[in-house]
């Protein structure tokens, strides 16, 4: 655990910095990009969670887990735990992978879990729930999301401190960024996170990407064209 010494011997436990992976357009490399970067960060020597909020556990398998389905405890059962009001122990339904990071797993019961979301009482904010104990364990939480704006995102933006967009040097790539920005600037203020939006294309031509506010519109247009060749 980090924590920041201040006046005479007090202690002040720093939460972790929760990030969210997450663009409308599958296939841009959203759980490699969560799966690299939080074996990466692992490797300097911060504690990374994983969180896999994608019913179709993708990252859950890329980390190794080939049968999610078989999984006792996943994602769907604890965000059910925080909807019925249930304790979650510490740890719960955490695994270990041998690179160093932690993951929450998920598996196909997490879409029925969203539909039962619809009708629940801030239904924006279970993930959060869920994951408030876990901020005082981690340096990095990363939420692997899933390719929709639907009420897995949203929870998944709503407990984020940052969102990271995968986007590659393609229109329907593009246009992806250009609809999740629409939909957020759209949306309810309980469900926007009051984060900065990195957009991170997946083949750029090197040079630094750009870092975009949360209020700022996005520009397809001005996405760097990959260069020839690549």
């Amino acid at each position: 655990m980090r924590a920041v010494h201040r006046k005479r011997g007090d202690v002040i436990a720093k939460k972790a910095t929760i990030i969210a992976v997450t663009n409308q357009k599958g296939g841009v490399g959203k759980s490699t990009t969560c799966e690299n970067l939080g074996v990466g960060l692992a490797a300097e020597g911060k504690k990374v969670l994983l969180v896999d909020t994608d019913p179709q556990g993708s990252l859950t398998i890329s980390m190794g887990w080939q049968q999610p389905d078989e999984l006792p405890t996943t994602l769907s059962t604890l965000m059910q735990k925080s909807m019925n009001d249930q304790p979650i122990q510490p740890g719960e339904g955490v695994l270990h992978h041998a690179e160093g990071v932690d993951l929450i797993p998920a598996n196909i019961e997490l879409a029925g879990l969203e539909v039962a979301l619809v009708n629940s009482m801030n239904r924006e904010k279970m993930l959060k729930q869920v994951l408030d104990s876990a901020k005082r364990e981690y340096d990095f939480i990363l939420l692997d999301c899933m390719p929709s704006l639907g009420m897995l995102t949203i929870n998944a933006l709503a407990a984020a401190d940052a969102a990271l967009i995968p986007v590659q040097a393609q229109y329907l790539s593009a246009k992806g960024l250009e609809q999740l920005f629409a939909d957020r600037a759209e949306g309810p203020a309980a469900d926007q996170p009051k984060a900065e939006n990195r957009r991170h294309p997946a083949h750029h031509d090197g040079q630094p990407h750009q870092l975009w506010k949360a209020d700022q519109q996005s520009d397809p247009a001005g996405i760097r064209k990959a260069p020839k060749g690549v």
